[in-house]
């Protein structure tokens, strides 16, 4: 299968990968954003009746948690030998920053179950991680008796956030004018804006518009895409990236457009991650095993690896493929294309007789 190189970005590594990064992220296309957190809140939070009263949810659970990581992949247009750009193939740089939060903080216990059962290192994370701090709320008026003066910890915290690399770096993504793109984009964004921006403002108008300059070549949220655009039977991000790699890989073996991805490795620093093989026709054996529908449906289960049934997608696809290609709307159809072709056919031999 494919590997998937990734730059790791430590505090030890960050000075020397700091040149490499801000060459990627100027000559990206569009550019992929990740966050790791330390927790976002009960589910109740995140669902809330109304878009206004979901921001004012997530955006007190961002200014009591941590962001972990951060990771960036940036999308270079590939170009071959004729100097020219190919549509769909792209040379990817994918960076996994390590960040340490130096404020207090709230971890939730299930975060970091899901962060350790998908490989994250919490020792490194504390040992290595770019420290930062998270943007203050403004001090507060200054009153007709006494005039507010900060104190030296304040004044050390400010000059901290302003000589933070991770700003920086966050600040060269704004002004490059790229597209970004990611994944249920809400909570990731009101992140980011609180820890490496400014203090969120207190309405979502306000947030929504600064989003806008903020971000001028647009943002892409997949989850969103998924969801309203191409109506998928789920949304969650192993199951959109697998089913997409089947379809490009199919398209590539048809000679039909499709996107194609290199991984450079010259700069050093980098860890390589296998990815399954594309499985490109569903199997008979595959077919034969019973999968979990909630974990087909939500990409978790709350049994865990104790769940008897399935998780592996390859069988969730197949699975879906087949149900698909015997569903009685589509043979409906495919009886009414060959009616009309064997019908044009006929018609067109007619009018060579004549």
């Amino acid at each position: 299968g494919m590997e998937v190189h990734i730059t790791d970005v430590t505090s030890a590594t960050l000075p020397v990968l700091l040149p490499t990064l801000t060459a990627a992220i100027q000559g990206a296309e569009f550019i992929a954003l990740d966050a790791e957190l330390s927790g976002i809140g009960s589910r109740k939070d995140l669902m809330a009746p109304t878009i206004d009263e979901r921001y004012l949810k997530i955006a007190r659970i961002a200014r009591t948690r941590s962001m972990l990581s951060l990771g960036l992949s940036c999308f270079l247009p590939s170009v071959g030998e004729d100097r020219q750009k190919h549509k769909g193939a792209y040379h990817v740089q994918t960076f996994n920053i390590t960040m340490f939060c130096q404020d207090e903080y709230t971890v939730e216990p299930s975060a970091m179950r899901f962060l350790v059962a998908h490989g994250f290192d919490f020792n490194k994370q504390i040992q290595l991680g770019v420290p930062y701090h998270r943007c203050a709320p403004p001090p507060p008026p200054a009153t007709t008796t006494a005039t507010h003066q900060p104190t030296k910890a304040q004044l050390a915290t400010a000059a901290a956030i302003a000589a933070c690399p991770l700003r920086a770096l966050f600040r060269q993504i704004l002004t490059s004018n790229k597209p970004v793109v990611l994944h249920n984009a809400l909570v990731d964004l009101v992140f980011l804006y609180q820890h490496l921006f400014a203090e969120l403002p207190a309405t979502l108008t306000t947030f929504v518009a600064d989003l806008s300059l903020m971000f001028p070549a647009g943002i892409i949220d997949t989850k969103y895409v998924a969801e309203y655009h191409r109506r998928e039977s789920a949304s969650f991000l192993e199951y959109l990236f697998r089913k997409w790699q089947r379809h490009s890989e199919r398209a590539r073996l048809a000679g039909k457009p499709h996107v194609s991805l290199t991984f450079p490795t010259d700069h050093g620093h980098t860890d390589a991650i296998a990815l399954p093989a594309v499985c490109t026709q569903p199997l008979s054996s595959r077919l034969a095993i019973q999968f979990c529908s909630h974990y087909a449906n939500h990409g978790c289960c709350h049994v865990g690896a104790e769940c008897p049934l399935s998780h592996d997608l390859d069988v969730i696809l197949d699975h879906e493929e087949n149900a698909a290609s015997t569903r009685p709307g589509k043979r409906r159809r495919k009886d009414k294309k060959s009616r009309k072709e064997t019908k044009d056919g006929e018609k067109r031999e007619g009018e060579s007789e004549a």
